[in-house]
């Protein structure tokens, strides 16, 4: 055989598998950093509770834990090694899925992000898969450049950021920081809607590689020391945009003369694989929008750097702290004086498992039902419940809540977790 006869791949198909190594490696790194979010807190006997979107017995919890950490590490090192877009990615997905079934915490932008890839990656021939993950990057863009037009971005979170800059030049930096803290968002804005437009696709791609350079320098440790995680994250992104907008910006990402071949297996069951995944991809396109009115949750509609997110203020009084573990009441707090001491849930977050708490009321108030249920506090436990704060004016509405029963009861206002 002569080297003319040997098969080469296609630009188009290297790309693919280019793409596939990529997100795997970057995975596996994310994995790495954030290592004790995927270990089981039973096996571990930590503190921070495991809220699951469905109520499993104990030894089930350890045992999809295990299994869901055993498929993502066979289909991220497979892929590491021999890329591809195939089935591989589906065991990812499907690992992922059974980890976040056990505890919510674990659905991080990223791991989100992972599991719809993996399922286009999975079930979609690369060319139509690659228009797919396009435009759904482009939307997280868009609905985090939305969740950033916002006044407690602007006044809070918008103004940190500008400020690290600005204070290398001015000595009071935050009242101009407040006013160009709506460029952040701007922007990103606009690099969402360039991603769309053939003609500036490959623009859009270099301006998203220099946004997250930018984070990279502005979040890391020398400056405003967020996890690495989101350090990781923001390296995924910007080499993701290099290779799909700018590398090969893929004018139109479709060629009408040759479609792409349907690689699924015969069998009504197999066909239909991809069209529910078409279907899946169209609702986390649409999805986010219903985030305001707290139907979608805030990190699966790309609410992300974004301070306007619901929560729950969890408070213990004095006289139960000794029934609470010391991991707990070293994240305790009397903020007012009041000997109600206040949770600190971002500072036990990092502490315990390395990355920012889920921001979502309904999350953070399981984590209060726990706490009540397993230590016993009774009375002695208090929760505000924080709406989404209006996006002009930044102000909430909040529900209060007062010992176990309360606490319970408003916890079982939410569908989530699924009951027996």
């Amino acid at each position: 055989m002569n080297s003319d006869s040997l098969p080469t791949l296609s630009p188009d198909a290297d790309l693919g598998r280019t793409f596939s190594r990529c997100w795997a490696i970057g995975l596996l790194g994310l994995i790495g950093v954030t290592y004790p979010l995927w270990i089981p807190s039973e096996l571990t006997l930590a503190t921070f509770p495991s809220i699951g979107l469905v109520r499993l017995p104990t030894q089930a919890q350890v045992l999809s834990s295990l299994v869901g950490a055993l498929f993502v590490l066979i289909g991220l090192v497979c892929n590491a090694l021999r890329p591809g877009t195939d089935w591989r990615w589906g065991l990812v997905s499907l690992g992922f899925g059974l980890l976040v079934i056990v505890d919510q915490h674990r659905l991080q932008p990223w791991c989100y992000q992972a599991i719809v890839y993996g399922c286009l990656l999975a079930s979609l021939p690369w060319q139509e898969a690659r228009r797919w993950v396009s435009v759904i990057t482009a939307s997280i863009y868009l609905y985090s450049a939305a969740g950033k037009l916002d006044y407690q971005f602007v006044h809070t979170v918008g103004r940190e950021i500008v400020s690290q800059p600005l204070g290398l030049f001015l000595d009071n930096p935050a009242a101009l920081a407040t006013q160009l803290a709506v460029m952040l968002p701007i922007s990103e804005l606009m690099i969402g809607a360039m991603l769309l437009v053939p003609f500036t696709r490959r623009v859009g791609g270099i301006a998203a590689m220099v946004m997250h350079a930018t984070l990279f320098v502005l979040l890391g440790p020398w400056a405003l020391n967020h996890s690495f995680g989101v350090l990781g994250w923001n390296l995924v992104l910007a080499f993701q945009a290099w290779l799909l907008f700018v590398k090969s910006p893929g004018q139109g990402w479709a060629s009408s003369t040759n479609p792409a071949r349907d690689q699924t297996p015969a069998g009504f069951v197999w066909k239909s694989i991809p069209y529910g995944t078409r279907v899946f991809a169209c609702l986390i396109l649409v999805a986010p929008i219903t985030e305001r009115v707290g139907i979608w949750d805030h990190w699966t509609s790309w609410s992300l750097y974004s301070p306007h997110t619901s929560r729950a203020i969890i408070e213990v009084h004095q006289s139960a702290l000794q029934k609470l573990p010391a991991s707990v009441r070293d994240h305790l707090q009397d903020t007012e004086g009041d000997q109600w001491y206040r949770l600190k849930l971002e500072p036990w977050s990092f502490e315990s498992r390395l990355v920012p708490i889920y921001p979502q009321a309904r999350y953070q108030l399981a984590i209060a039902d726990v706490l009540a249920t397993t230590y016993e506090l009774q009375q002695a436990i208090r929760v505000e419940l924080r709406s989404t704060s209006d996006r002009w004016t930044g102000e909430r509405q909040s529900t209060y809540l007062i010992g176990t029963s309360e606490v319970g009861k408003a916890r079982a206002d939410y569908w989530l977790p699924l009951r027996k």
